[in-house]
């Protein structure tokens, strides 16, 4: 949701140039060139509430008064979002129309609710998951709500895949601005440390975070091209604290990610690109399925955990992703955000 801004148009309707008997002068050549361009660009006060603010801004500059006050009350007209003329959804929409996002992992759960998201916000979609079906249903999903995506089958813990998922995304849609990285294998539960298996250990670290390392050496690049760029890496309650319901490679995967993200976020702070970590807590996702099966006493043992008392919706988990992609976060990076129901505050 964007923040909304309250702009006195009246202020700037009164407010006198100095040096000039009673706040009037004739208006110059200098005059005219910013009332051309801050006219051509005043369709922005009529979609958002943020280029409302832009424009204004640019308006105040001209110091004809005849000039300011009939600016003044276009912009007056461009407060129509906040009397309700245009949706939240539509301003939130314009936000990220002809943006790309990439979101690994998306075959189901968070991934997929994430990859709806940047949909239903305008924005192109790509989604790269080994699973074929389920990467298909994921598009036929984003195309049902009237929005746009391709897949392309990824195994992030292979390189030339993941080039190759990422270089698509660019060819087809022209730029990168978004990524989540989502992909990840499940945690091996209630194994201890000394008894995980070095296959295991292996390929979960092969997915978990050294696909995640992979992502984002194919993604930055294309960002910096373009000079700006948000990147959300799927980290978990496990990546804070020590999770016994995680395993020793998930655990141990999940705090990577943190640490590669804050060391990522510093130093592309200055090129633009912001880097988070979001960290879920329990989520009603396919992967609780083998804990659980039909033991309801496991799953309410695990429920009574959650402060909030109930589990998270991968919809809620999507929505964070899609703020931290948003201009209502630009002055976030470097954090591990949580979406946990306050597990983590315990």
């Amino acid at each position: 949701m964007m923040r909304s801004t309250s702009i006195s148009t009246e202020k700037a309707i009164h407010r006198p140039s100095r040096g000039c008997r009673h706040g009037r002068r004739a208006t110059s050549k200098r005059d005219y060139r910013f009332i051309v361009w801050v006219l051509s660009d005043a369709n922005l006060a009529f979609v958002s509430r943020r280029g409302l603010c832009n424009w204004y801004k640019q308006a105040l500059r001209v110091k004809s008064s005849v000039w300011r006050s009939t600016l003044g009350v276009v912009a007056a007209l461009g407060w129509l979002p906040k009397c309700g003329w245009v949706s939240e959804e539509h301003l939130m929409a314009e936000m990220f129309a002809n943006k790309v996002a990439l979101v690994t992992g998306a075959s189901s759960g968070i991934g997929r609710a994430t990859a709806l998201a940047f949909a239903k916000e305008g924005a192109s979609v790509v989604i790269g998951n080994r699973r074929m079906e389920e990467g298909r249903a994921t598009i036929r999903m984003i195309e049902e709500i009237g929005g746009h995506g391709a897949f392309i089958q990824t195994d992030v813990a292979e390189p030339t895949q993941v080039e190759a998922l990422v270089n698509g995304a660019v060819q087809l849609y022209g730029r990168l601005d978004y990524a989540c990285n989502n992909a990840s294998l499940a945690p091996a539960a209630g194994t201890l440390t000394h008894l995980v298996s070095l296959n295991d250990w292996n390929q979960t670290v092969a997915v978990n975070l050294t696909g995640m390392w992979l992502s984002m050496k194919a993604e930055i690049p294309h960002m910096l091209k373009q000079g700006a760029g948000s990147i959300v890496n799927m980290s978990s309650v496990a990546g804070v604290v020590g999770s016994r319901a995680g395993g020793a490679a998930y655990t141990a995967t999940k705090h990577g990610i943190v640490g590669l993200s804050r060391l990522a976020a510093l130093e592309y702070a200055q090129s633009g690109i912001r880097v988070n970590a979001l960290c879920p807590g329990v989520i009603d996702t396919p992967i609780w399925d083998p804990l659980f099966g039909q033991n309801d006493q496991m799953k309410a043992l695990v429920i009574s955990r959650e402060p909030i008392g109930r589990m998270g919706s991968v919809e809620e988990v999507a929505a964070a992703v899609v703020w931290l992609c948003s201009d209502a976060s630009s002055f976030v990076t470097g954090t591990a955000m949580m979406v946990d129901g306050g597990l983590t505050a315990q």
